[in-house]
């Protein structure tokens, strides 16, 4: 099975030096980039609730009555993503995608600075047979993207009915939250994330983070997850994620935490012809 990784920059602060990106997983080298015209997201975008992902009652979503899924000053969301077709022996049992960030540009003079270049990271990964899942006849191959994907315990069943969205007529049903910018409990903001595909966490120099621009050089990592089904994805810290959901600490339960920016790139055919390769 071959997997499609995306990766995007925005340099949300330029000085005068172009950093240097050269992407690994684990210790294998994949590509080099230099980072010289990656801008940032810079239209409206809303999200579109004729999808057929939004009409079923296993999906849930936030702010209904508003359509925006983006911010500019809050996301700094690629504008563009290098992609890159990997075989799954790739991927397969490997523990991190890493990324090491050569960016040493700032005015630093005598233990002051005053202008630095800042960038900010995304990254994505998806099976090519499952970019389907996020387009119009997505709900054909859903059985087959629950049972690679999807852990079990995010149906209905493992949530009390007194939870937010669980019913009875959606009981049987794996749960799914549609999910853009961050994870929040009673509006607070708690930490940035997008949904699968995308990465549910990012380390910068081993740190956990959230921020959204990052000065000078060093190394993000991801982690991969080598699922019970066999496929490869980012690590969904289902474990964490699920006991959130119950003990409602966050306010995006209850479901398996899906990108609506995904499912908008896939519409706007950003993915088709790794579609039509997969169907020939």
């Amino acid at each position: 099975m071959k997997y499609l990784l995306g990766i995007g920059f925005v340099i949300t602060q330029k000085y005068k030096k172009d950093p240097i990106a050269r992407v690994y997983i684990d210790d294998t080298f994949i590509d080099e980039l230099t980072l010289d015209d990656w801008q940032g997201f810079d239209k409206l975008w809303n999200r579109d609730t004729n999808l057929w992902i939004y009409q079923r009652d296993y999906t849930n979503f936030f702010y209904k009555t508003h359509t925006k899924i983006y911010s500019k000053d809050f996301d700094h969301f690629p504008k563009k993503f290098k992609l890159y077709l990997l075989d799954e022996k790739q991927l397969k049992s490997k523990k991190q995608l890493k990324i090491e960030i050569q960016n040493s540009d700032s005015n630093y003079t005598n233990g002051f600075m005053t202008k630095t270049t800042m960038i900010n990271f995304y990254t994505f990964l998806v099976p090519v047979p499952f970019i389907k899942f996020f387009s119009k006849d997505g709900e054909d191959i859903r059985t087959q993207f629950n049972h690679a994907i999807v852990d079990e315990r995010y149906a209905y069943t493992n949530f009390p009915l007194n939870k937010p969205w669980v019913t009875k007529n959606n009981r049987r049903e794996i749960g799914y939250m549609m999910t853009s910018r961050f994870l929040s409990k009673e509006g607070y903001v708690l930490r940035r994330a997008e949904g699968y595909p995308f990465a549910s966490k990012y380390f910068w120099n081993g740190e956990c983070t959230d921020t959204n621009n990052f000065g000078g050089s060093g190394k993000f990592t991801v982690d991969l997850l080598t699922r019970e089904s066999g496929t490869v994805t980012y690590d969904t810290y289902d474990d964490q994620n699920i006991k959130e959901q119950k003990q409602g600490k966050i306010d995006q339960a209850c479901g398996f935490h899906l990108s609506e920016k995904f499912f908008s790139m896939a519409h706007g055919n950003m993915f088709d012809k790794y579609l039509r390769n997969e169907n020939q």
